[in-house]
């Protein structure tokens, strides 16, 4: 029994003895680091290495890594990974050494081989290809850093945030742009290249893009387009010069709104929707109301009822053109160019009929054009394609007043009966003596085609001319341009500075009224535009507007201002108090009248 006793007991001592023993390093129960593999195992100073192994410390900065007798830096690392930026060393083999906590392992190497030729600074590719402001992207290439502060990346001039760089690849934080197109560039030291195309995605805000009409009056619909407005009617504020317009209908990217009452004038339109607030475009409101309505005739012809005398819904015309007012107000004489002929409506009974044919004691009308009353009450014409103007007494009785022309197209009184013929065919006004008209000069010569004129209070002649031009001519003959810049076109340019505005070159049509308010027919643009002089009574320092129609469009709809339509008119006359206008709408073979307030 002792004997069992003391062998158990020497058996116990052998087991706790051996329990101690081991053949690995110990410390405090720590183990050392293990190295399994160096990827690469060959590079330069510079390169990323990864140390594979085991009992790393997850923290880089607990772990020292050796490249033979120079020290790399750990970038970062994992209980089983070391990311290592490889040191300067010279070409040769080295041996790694890697310590944890005091317990180092060795065993791998690394051969540093010669540096390659720096890689051409090029562009391979961008992903994705479409983008918004602030995303990132990927740039391929070569010839990149790995340090991202040494890499500079424009977009349209627009500097890029570079937060990941190698040498291949580069990932960018989109900087601001408009929508569109655009290349990279890259720029690293001295060197420098471009060439991938990149598409800015057009990001949908809150943005007005149009307004129409652009001018009118309090009550007019105006359809406004831009982005990100509520479908819902109450959620969209739309504001005119800080007062509440109507909106009547709303979806994502148009509001139809009535327009606040507000003085004449131009003012911004201001739209919020859910706290966000727009502006930028502009209303213009117009000075005066101009509510056109068809007065005589009906819109269309029938060729063979071209000539039909009676009442405004049985009358028919057959190109209507020149308009004039008889001396006492009670008819409006109008020349049925068409028809070779001159109507009468008389302006109580609304009655019209014919008085004067070509062929009446003996004299051919053949394109009559515009005309106008002397003080004693005859009627002179321009008859075009007779080159003469013809003479029509109180009576109806028709004579040739004027021959030998070469292309007339109007006839002008001034104050003292004198008469002045429009001439396009030798670019002049020609002005008759009075009484009899025997005596002629050249009273204004141009460079442009005149087409029509018309006197104002002070008297001066205000002649259209083709080259897209209004000129006012002196009583002594000098000119001056005061509307139009000489180039054919439609805006109506800055308030104040109608040498801005643009007109088409037909501008058949031209009335004066007594407050020296000029009215132009634009002939091509289908509209009528009031060249209004300033506070000095001055048009050549006053604003150009378009009163009734809109530009390019045509029709036979009545309305107000720009809803109204017309078709190719020929003639505008306004009456001497401003509150009326008679307007030749050849192109409806109509005669129309607009009420002005």
């Amino acid at each position: 029994m002792k004997n069992l006793i003391h062998i158990l007991i020497c058996a116990a001592g052998l087991f706790l003895a051996g329990g101690c023993s081991d053949d690995s390093d110990v410390s405090g129960g720590v183990s050392a680091p293990e190295l399994l593999s160096i990827i690469p195992k060959a590079g330069y100073a510079g390169n990323v290495a990864i140390i594979s192994g085991s009992h790393f410390s997850p923290e880089a900065d607990r772990n020292t890594v050796m490249i033979g007798q120079t020290r790399a830096e750990v970038t970062a690392a994992t209980s089983t990974r070391l990311t290592v930026l490889l040191p300067e060393n010279t070409l040769g083999s080295y041996s790694v050494r890697v310590t944890v906590n005091g317990l180092s392992a060795e065993g791998l190497s690394f051969t540093y081989a010669p540096a390659p030729d720096p890689a051409e600074l090029a562009l391979v590719s961008v992903l994705p290809t479409k983008a918004y402001a602030g995303d990132r992207v990927l740039i391929r290439g070569t010839g990149f850093s790995s340090d991202p502060e040494q890499i500079l990346v424009e977009i349209n001039g627009a500097r890029a945030e570079v937060v990941e760089a190698t040498e291949t690849t580069l990932q960018v934080v989109l900087p601001e742009n408009p929508a569109g197109t655009y290349p990279f560039t890259v720029s690293l030291g001295d060197k420098r290249t471009e060439g991938l195309l990149f598409t800015y995605v057009h990001k949908p805000t809150l943005s007005l893009a149009s307004v129409a009409p652009q001018r009118g009056y309090a009550g007019s619909v105006l359809t406004i387009t831009g982005e990100c407005f509520s479908e819902t009617l109450s959620e969209n504020l739309v504001e005119i010069n800080g007062r509440v317009a109507v909106v009547t209908g709303a979806t994502t990217t148009t509001l139809t709104v009535e327009a606040p009452e507000n003085p004449a004038g131009s003012y911004p339109i201001r739209v919020t929707v859910d706290g966000k607030t727009v502006e930028g475009l502009m209303f213009t409101y117009l000075f005066g109301k101009y509510t056109l309505s068809t007065w005589l005739g009906t819109a269309g012809r029938d060729i063979d009822k071209a000539l039909v005398d009676g009442a405004p819904d049985e009358v028919r015309f057959n190109m209507p053109h020149g308009l004039a007012l008889s001396p006492d107000g009670t008819s409006l004489w109008i020349i049925d160019r068409g028809n070779n002929a001159i109507r009468r409506t008389d302006l109580q009974t609304e009655m019209t009929t014919t008085i004067v044919r070509s062929g009446q004691n003996g004299v051919t009308v053949n394109a009559p054009w515009r005309g106008s009353f002397n003080s004693r009450g005859d009627f002179y014409c321009a008859n075009k394609a007779a080159r003469n103007i013809l003479r029509v007494t109180p009576d109806y009785t028709v004579s040739v007043a004027i021959s030998g022309l070469s292309d007339p197209l109007d006839v002008r009184f001034d104050a003292g009966d004198n008469l002045y013929v429009v001439d396009r065919g030798v670019k002049s006004v020609l002005k008759y003596a009075a009484p009899d008209y025997t005596q002629s000069s050249t009273f204004a010569t141009f460079t442009g085609g005149p087409l029509a004129a018309d006197f104002d209070p002070a008297g001066n002649l205000l002649v259209a001319l083709n080259d897209c031009t209004i000129v006012r001519v002196a009583p002594d003959g000098s000119q001056q341009v005061v509307a139009g810049n000489g180039t054919a076109g439609t805006d109506d340019g800055t308030p104040g500075e109608p040498t801005t505005a643009r007109f088409q070159a037909e501008l058949w049509g031209i009335s004066v009224d007594d407050t020296g308010n000029v009215y132009i027919l634009d002939s091509k643009s289908h509209t009528i535009r009031r060249l209004a002089p300033d506070a000095e009574g001055d048009v050549a320092r006053g604003t150009v507007e378009t009163v009734i129609g809109t530009a390019g469009k045509s029709g036979a709809t009545d309305g107000i201002g720009n809803e109204a339509l017309l078709k190719t008119p020929y003639d505008v006359l306004v009456a001497s108090d401003g509150k009326m206008l008679w307007i030749s709408d050849w192109g409806n073979f109509l005669v129309r009248r607009a009420t002005v307030e």
